[in-house]
């Protein structure tokens, strides 16, 4: 029973209760947008951008549902919103209850929770570096999809830029560098192709900087003898920013492995998981 289907038969059956069944879907929705990631496969974009197409279609039939959306993505990832979590640390959040605040889960090492906020970040890019001509599906009935606005009422390249700007000029936590590079590994191309290489450029001059690597050393733990400490894992988002603006020059690539292509336009078929 795929997600129409099921609103559908919710609309008529139990229609005083949507807005619960608009809350299910966009918590699962989102449970799903968080699995099955890999250091490569986080490092090359390669988010489930069917399943983004498949919450875009349900956000243009009823509109209201991308509220619901947003509200399970900033539950289960704080990271998405930026300020929120630094919203909690002010309100003299600590101990568990700020890892219940950070979707923590109970004893869940740092490297796969990292991971985990990753894939729902990459998610959130894929989202919203969406654009609506690249939505033409061959459905039964098919959706006018592709002359529709996008969900986001702000504007999705808007937003991508605040929500990097936004991480940047906000407080920097011991996870703040690696969040931006799963989200940029989605949404970099798009944004250099929608806001422009000059500016992009800027962007990736900041995040290679000095000053921001002083200030992810100062609020990781690099000097630490913990084994997952936060070295290595700044090495490579270093390796990452310095390959993609080399020599000045901006090298953006869409998001998928090398081999097997873009990965935005690889996964239309399965849009029929829609019904």
């Amino acid at each position: 029973l795929g997600p129409k289907t099921f609103l559908d038969k919710a609309e008529k059956a139990i229609p005083d209760k949507m807005d619960l069944c608009f809350h299910l879907i966009a918590k699962q929705i989102i449970v799903v947008a968080s699995t099955s990631t890999t250091p490569d496969s986080i490092k090359h974009g390669c988010s489930k951008f069917a399943l983004v197409y498949m919450a875009i279609a349900i956000c243009i039939e009823r509109p209201r549902f991308y509220e619901y959306l947003m509200e399970a993505l900033y539950v289960a990832c704080p990271f998405a919103c930026p300020g929120l979590l630094e919203s909690y640390m002010m309100g003299n959040v600590s101990g568990q209850e700020l890892m219940d605040v950070m979707g923590r889960k109970a004893d869940e090492q740092a490297s796969d929770y990292l991971a985990r906020m990753q894939a729902i970040v990459g998610w959130q890019a894929a989202l919203l570096q969406t654009r609506m001509e690249f939505l033409d599906f061959d459905l039964e009935q098919p959706l006018v999809l592709k002359r529709s606005a996008h969900p986001c009422k702000e504007g999705a390249i808007i937003s991508l830029w605040r929500w990097v700007t936004g991480h940047l000029n906000g407080h920097i936590s011991r996870w703040t560098p690696y969040i931006i590079e799963a989200f940029m590994a989605v949404a970099g191309h798009e944004m250099c192709q929608q806001i422009g290489h000059k500016q992009m450029g800027k962007l990736l001059v900041i995040l290679c900087s000095q000053e921001f690597r002083e200030k992810c050393k100062k609020a990781g733990n690099f000097d630490s003898d913990d084994p997952q400490n936060d070295k290595d894992r700044y090495s490579a988002f270093e390796e990452f920013f310095n390959e993609k603006y080399k020599n000045a020059v901006l090298n953006f690539p869409p998001p998928g492995k090398p081999a097997e292509g873009d990965a935005r336009l690889l996964q239309f078929e399965t849009i029929q998981n829609y019904g």
